[in-house]
């Protein structure tokens, strides 16, 4: 695995195109993507920025990282990023650095993507509310609504593998999987498929690594989603909002917890091989091995974004000075560091597995409402059940 983190250097000189995306959400924002030809094959450059909340170089890692463990373990046709310095990036567009990752380009030239987004504006459903969504870092997402969708269900070949997508997603711990991250192929005016995986890098295991309680914090809202609503807060939520408890629940209810839930129910098959995969790579879980043999990783703090804010969309060239000069360049640990996330990904597998086996029994004996019970209800019914608690504790 040593050579997947060998680092991959280029010239934006040599460049023979753009790849420009634009974020069609409340929050707005343009990426500008350059493309390299690689042994007569098209790759796309994707740069670290310095706007985006909380980038380190770890994200990069990430997106190489998780790439491997979909590409060997859960779907053989995905693309392998690998680390990349592109000379001349940042000065060419200064909201960049220099260091990314590059992977194969997506799409054949007759083909566009599609984002899940666009589409549902494009083709409204009642039962499809996206109009308030905001495309927000440090969030979970709801697809469940989209999964029970009129498209969806005229379309379960779709509806498979984006289900097969939403889970990965679960797996890495991602904080930033929203409605424009799942892409339809559209060629010659229909769409053909769902498009491979492209956004790996905001995985929990892979943020703050410079800032341990904000780490743990941000594991603990991830299994949190994972499970329905505690009672106590529902109250809450009904209490502050004047909401009816099925009102509560459809706003708020976990969203991995729903996701998992309705996947369940509508693609047995597909969740049983999410299982047997993920049973594969806990298997294997001692080949995995994370290293950093080019000094790719340098000093960082996992705030440093906002002097790329400060400076690039605020125009506020002053305060980003001194918002440089006071932050924290920290040094970490990176073996520490590399040896956690292996160890992450074995637990958060184990959790999964066991998780969804407790759910699966749940909903085979009739349990079938489940979205609509508290943390509480859930328990009872699992130590009906004689299965062990859903809670789990994160070290």
């Amino acid at each position: 695995m040593d050579r997947l983190y060998q680092v991959i250097n280029l010239d934006i000189e040599n460049k023979i195109g753009n790849l420009t995306a634009c974020a069609k959400g409340k929050v707005k924002s343009t990426k500008y993507f350059p493309i390299f030809e690689i042994n007569h094959e098209k790759y796309v450059f994707k740069p670290l920025s310095k706007t985006k909340p909380y980038t380190t170089s770890l994200f990069a890692y990430s997106e190489v990282y998780w790439s491997y463990i979909v590409r060997s373990y859960f779907m053989k046709e995905a693309f392998q990023y690998r680390l990349a310095i592109v000379n001349g990036m940042s000065k060419q567009q200064e909201k960049y650095y220099d260091k990314g990752s590059i992977v194969k380009l997506l799409t054949k030239p007759e083909q566009k993507l599609v984002s899940i987004y666009e589409y549902f504006q494009k083709h409204p459903e009642p039962t499809v509310n996206i109009a308030n969504y905001i495309n927000y870092c440090e969030a979970f997402y709801d697809y469940s609504f989209i999964l029970k969708s009129d498209f969806i269900s005229k379309n379960p070949q779709l509806g498979e593998k984006i289900a097969y997508q939403i889970l990965l997603s679960i797996l890495r711990q991602d904080q930033n999987y929203h409605y424009e991250n799942v892409n339809l192929i559209w060629e010659k005016g229909e769409i053909i498929d769902v498009a491979l995986p492209i956004d790996y890098e905001f995985s929990s295991a892979f943020l703050f690594p410079d800032m341990l309680d904000k780490h743990i914090a941000d594991l603990e809202s991830f299994y949190n989603s994972l499970l329905p609503i505690k009672q106590a807060d529902l109250d809450y939520l009904k209490r502050e909002s004047g909401m009816s408890k099925e009102e509560v629940l459809t706003a708020f209810q976990s969203a991995n917890y729903k996701n998992i839930l309705t996947i369940i129910k509508l693609y047995p098959k597909v969740i049983s091989q999410f299982v047997a995969n993920m049973k594969d790579l806990i298997n294997d879980i001692s080949y995995l091995n994370i290293v950093d043999t080019d000094g790719y990783i340098t000093k960082l703090n996992s705030y440093s974004f906002q002097i790329g804010q400060l400076r690039y969309k605020q125009n506020a060239p002053k305060e980003a000075q001194l918002m440089e000069q006071s932050l924290t360049w920290h040094e970490i640990d990176k073996e520490k560091c590399f040896k956690e996330i292996i160890k992450e990904t074995y637990f958060c597998s184990r959790y999964l597995i066991n998780l969804i086996e407790k759910y699966q029994k749940l909903i085979n004996k009739g349990n079938q409402d489940l979205e609509s019970l508290t943390f509480e209800q859930v328990e009872n019914l699992m130590t009906l059940n004689n299965t062990k608690s859903l809670k789990r504790k994160i070290n």
